[in-house]
């Protein structure tokens, strides 16, 4: 009796191997038509999508020169000046106030004529209460004097007076010198403060009322006009001289404003 296992088929090595070589060639076959399938739909996607765009993007003809500026990339400059236009609120310009409106058609107010004039910063007068000049200030043209019968400079200001008239402080001032001379008679000096610091001196005052250092202040009385013995020839007069740190100026220079 003969064995039926010797009738069954034998494979050997070489027959497994040969199989597995066509089935793994199967497997490559089919990753590469899997991916050259997925690549051809990506192209195809990504083909679609170009040509989408385009036709969005595409500008008639009659628009493109005003759509190309309006498509040229802003700077960050550009940027920021548009949002502060954008953010900036708009002013709304707002009637006139009537007060305003007043005070620019105010017509100003008329100053007064009679105008103090300044002794550097303070307000001065006249000394007498009379304005008549009898001899003028004269420092580089002699003049006449009927007393000596010569001529000289005249460093002050005479003015025409009444014997024992009242003679005033021309400015607020401090009283620098108080005496009496053979040739002006009673002398008063007095420093008025401010940017000129001028320095006035009255000659030929008697009854002196202020003392040496004492602070006066303007039209107050300081005494009465006597005798100048200088110009003891001319007719009644009150001398004054004005000085400007060292130097003789017109005294009317001052005074040519004042009330």
């Amino acid at each position: 009796m003969m064995d039926n296992r010797d009738k069954r088929p034998k494979f050997g090595k070489r027959s497994i191997k040969g199989k597995g070589f066509y089935i793994a060639l199967a497997v490559c076959l089919t990753c590469i038509g899997a991916a050259a399938f997925t690549t051809f739909q990506s192209i195809k996607e990504f083909s679609n999508i170009e040509r989408d765009l385009s036709t969005e993007n595409k500008i008639p003809e009659k628009f493109q020169g005003s759509a190309k500026k309006n498509l040229v990339p802003k700077t960050e400059k550009d940027q920021n000046d548009s949002k502060q236009t954008d953010t900036q609120p708009t002013k709304v310009k707002e009637a006139p106030k009537k007060e305003d409106s007043e005070s620019a058609n105010a017509v100003p107010a008329k100053q007064s004529d009679a105008k103090k004039s300044t002794a550097g910063d303070e307000d001065v007068a006249y000394p007498l209460s009379g304005k008549e000049v009898s001899k003028s200030f004269s420092s580089d043209k002699p003049v006449f004097s009927e007393t000596f019968g010569d001529w000289r400079t005249h460093d002050g200001t005479d003015f025409k007076a009444e014997q024992n008239e009242k003679v005033k402080s021309v400015a607020n001032g401090k009283v620098t010198k108080v005496l009496d001379d053979d040739m002006s008679g009673g002398v008063i000096e007095m420093e008025h403060k401010g940017k000129d610091a001028i320095i006035t001196t009255y000659r030929g005052v008697k009854n002196k009322m202020v003392e040496l250092g004492q602070n006066v202040k303007l039209g107050q009385e300081i005494g009465e006009v006597g005798k100048f013995p200088s110009e003891s020839d001319d007719e009644t007069h009150l001398h004054i001289e004005m000085k400007r740190g060292s130097k003789f100026i017109d005294p009317m220079e001052i005074l040519k404003k004042a009330s």
